[in-house]
């Protein structure tokens, strides 16, 4: 099964790429993905302490108030990650979805993005899922690939899971990163229907 490149969307041909609009919703949208879940303790966490080490003078060995403190073994850490703080970035909606259809309409330029149809298989199974890709985009391709159908159906998503660099995602359930990491972004008939409807592009 051949794979067919869309006509430019009216609503997409007079767009013009902004690289730093872009770079700047990719930005956000990788700084909200954080789970920030990352945490160290400081000298007044970390158990023990309490003790001075040995006396202030007469050792011949320099001065210090506590075995917790971050220079010594099993310290406190010094300016380490905490789970308090706030990674997340706010971005207008407007300028998401201007950043999304500037990179949907350089995909379709590049002829890096196309229709498949609807994808029917014989069975949800990954062979299946590998001979319907190697059908659609042919021998030669090794890039990464973005599948995106209307609706999420579970069958098709245990048949592409295990594939390596595919990626599925259904509805409007993707983001600009999304669109940029992958190399060739596939759309079913359906999906592609939906996001012209959903973003008013007809």
């Amino acid at each position: 099964m051949a794979v067919k490149t869309p006509q430019m969307p009216e609503g997409l041909k007079n767009i013009t790429l902004n690289k730093p609009l872009i770079h700047e919703v990719v930005v956000a949208s990788m700084a909200n993905a954080r789970q920030n879940t990352a945490s160290t303790k400081d000298r007044s966490e970390v158990s023990g302490g309490g003790k001075k080490p040995w006396r202030q003078k007469g050792t011949g060995r320099a001065r210090h108030g506590s075995n917790r403190s971050p220079i010594w073994r099993g310290g406190g850490v010094t300016f380490g990650p905490r789970p308090e703080r706030n990674l997340k970035k706010d971005i207008p909606n407007k300028k998401k979805l201007m950043a999304l259809l500037q990179v949907v309409a350089r995909k379709i330029t590049e002829k890096n993005l196309a229709l498949a149809g609807e994808i029917k298989l014989a069975q949800p199974k990954t062979r299946n899922a590998a001979q319907f890709l190697k059908k659609a985009l042919g021998d030669d391709f090794k890039g990464r690939v973005l599948l995106i159908t209307k609706e999420r159906k579970d069958d098709i998503f245990r048949a592409f899971r295990n594939l390596p660099n595919v990626t599925v995602k259904s509805g409007l359930n993707f983001n600009v990163y999304d669109l940029l990491y992958n190399d060739f972004i596939l759309f079913t008939d359906k999906g592609w229907e939906n996001f012209l409807e959903k973003r008013q592009l007809k």
